[in-house]
């Protein structure tokens, strides 16, 4: 015990050591790439030629100049740069081919490339095809062009977002439909492609944003924190949001009046800041934000006196810094501007030569030019990786992801497609598990059913076994399950009313009143009318040999759990 919890004290001091810088990866309906990066203690910038940039601390490579001297002044890391972002103590990023790179520290495996050596400093390429990535503490985000979220590095407290707290040395697929992310000190967040914030990872300060805070409270895998928001930045235990109507609201621990509400009080909910923003950036202890007419704006801690208005007091209510500014990154003491005439500007903390040899040592309380010719953001339209669900259906549907009755694999697949048979053994075990409260394994094991043994010779999904010893699903025939087959909709609810009888002794006795039903369905569709599960096609049809759609399995399933969980 003394061991363990020595090893998560020395965890912890390096998380409160060493900061990330983040940065906003979509803005309104486009991606945006970020340019520029202020990290714990340097700086990283994209000239307009695609070169990237590097100066500031360097004492394990996380400049990625093939050294680990640090530099006052810029030096040239790599060529065809389009994107970057830089963690506590390492970097990432994309090339115009869309290959993702990594540098620096790797202590945690947050390089991604399958080890732990440290001190890399030079770039080494991790993955293709990538459009965004975020770098945390100790952890690093990634969106393919295909809309899947990858993470990998430290999980200390769940901040990779898949279900363990397992450190992992290579990228592991978290989301699909995902359009921005960000990573925070030890917690992500993801925004899908209907707008909804996903979080994970440590809320000790609230930094989720779902009502809760508390030391030792993190969630392991994603969860749904609010609707229509369009760009999300995770400082290091505070976050910030724009919605679509362009309003600012913020969250997480406010001693330093972070959050910009004009306390000093910590907040586990939203709180709505300001109006008419358009880019923010979330610092250590302090906030960014940039407005529709290009003024910036900065609050929070003064440490190093980095708030670029020239005193020590700590600002709980935004203040103008600049105008004409097109992109903003906030480090741990410092913060790097770019403005439209493609000049860098810095402030704040200079440790190492973070904001480079024009700045004194102990660094700057206005803003100051750095560097020229620098890159400005692109932006790109975000695809809809999968087709949205119908209108009919898209809010049951949301409410589905968000209750946590949708297997991913579902998810990812598209609305209107098919359901495969495997995916609707998941989606019922998730309505089984979410109703009852207990685990597949723990009901399998109250009931003596040993789901190792495989009922059907082509599966040997836990999920099909269940439902076999249950006497919900029989197979195809022949020893046969057929996972990548389709049920019909008359199937469908025949599954969901045997669910029902087995688990919550319900009896099953609707009569139907549709005219297409055969007679051995009739019970299980009268069930789903009359309990406005499903209420057919129109018509007087119930269409049951209609294939089972993805939006179908999702909407009957959010209908059930509501009655289910009234029991």
């Amino acid at each position: 015990m003394k061991t363990k919890a020595l090893s998560v004290i020395l965890i912890l001091i390096l998380v409160f050591t060493y900061i990330p810088t983040l940065s906003v990866h979509a803005i309104g309906n486009t991606f945006s790439t970020s340019t520029i990066s202020s990290g714990t203690a340097n700086s990283f910038a994209i000239a307009s030629d695609g070169s990237l940039w590097a100066w500031g601390s360097n004492h394990v490579g996380q400049l990625g100049d093939g050294t680990t001297t640090d530099r006052s002044a810029p030096v040239k890391i790599m060529e065809g740069v389009t994107d970057i972002d830089i963690g506590a103590r390492h970097g990432l990023a994309i090339k115009n081919d869309g290959s993702l790179w990594s540098w620096g520290d790797n202590e945690f495996g947050q390089l991604g490339d399958g080890t732990i050596i440290t001190n890399r400093s030079t770039p080494v390429k991790i993955k293709d095809n990538v459009v965004a990535v975020s770098a945390g503490s100790f952890h690093s985000l990634a969106i393919r062009d295909d809309g899947s979220l990858w993470a990998w590095g430290m999980n200390i407290w769940g901040e990779l977002g898949d279900g363990t707290r397992d450190r992992r040395l290579m990228p592991v697929r978290i989301l699909c439909d995902v359009i921005a992310v960000s990573a925070g000190g030890s917690f992500s967040f993801a925004i899908r492609s209907d707008g909804s914030l996903w979080a994970w990872g440590s809320n000790q300060h609230g930094q989720l944003g779902n009502g809760i805070s508390g030391f030792g409270e993190y969630a392991l895998t994603p969860m749904k924190v609010m609707d229509g928001v369009t760009a999300v930045s995770a400082g290091f235990i505070h976050s910030l949001a724009i919605k679509n109507d362009r309003s600012l609201w913020a969250w997480g621990n406010n001693e330093s009046g972070q959050l910009g509400d004009g306390s000093m009080t910590n907040s586990s909910t939203p709180v709505k800041i300001k109006d008419n923003i358009i880019a923010i950036s979330a610092g250590s202890l302090h906030s960014l934000a940039i407005k529709n007419d290009d003024s910036l704006w900065e609050w929070g801690h003064h440490i190093s006196e980095f708030l670029g208005i020239n005193d020590s007091i700590d600002r709980s209510i935004p203040v103008k810094i600049m105008d004409d500014v097109a992109a903003v990154s906030g480090g741990h003491e410092n913060s790097l501007a770019l403005k439209n005439d493609r000049s860098l500007w810095g402030w704040g903390a200079n440790w190492n030569g973070a904001l480079g040899t024009n700045v004194p040592p102990n660094g700057i309380s206005r803003p100051i030019e750095l560097m020229d010719g620098i890159m400005l953001p692109s932006s790109a339209p975000i695809p809809l990786f999968h087709n949205l669900p119908s209108a009919w259906a898209a809010e049951e549907v949301s409410m589905a992801i968000a209750e946590r009755l949708v297997p991913e694999s579902i998810v990812c697949a598209g609305w209107q497609n098919p359901t495969s048979r495997l995916d609707a053994a998941y989606a019922i075990i998730m309505l089984i598990e979410k109703t009852s409260g207990n685990t597949m394994s723990q009901i399998a094991s109250e009931h003596g059913w040993d789901l190792s043994i495989n009922q059907f010779y082509d599966t040997n999904s836990h999920a099909v076994t269940f439902l076999k010893y249950a006497g919900i699903t029989t197979g195809v025939g022949n020893n046969r399950y057929d996972p990548d087959g389709t049920y019909t909709r008359a199937m469908i609810v025949t599954m969901i009313g045997r669910a029902a009888e087995t688990f919550f002794g319900i009896t099953v006795q609707g009569a139907s009143s549709f005219t297409d039903v055969p007679n051995w369905a009739a019970p299980y569709v009268g069930y789903a009318a009359d309990n406005g599960i499903t209420q057919g096609v129109g018509g007087g049809r119930f269409d049951p040999n209609g294939i089972l759609q993805n939006e179908h399995i999702a909407v009957f399933s959010h209908r059930t759990f509501r009655i289910w969980s009234k029991i």
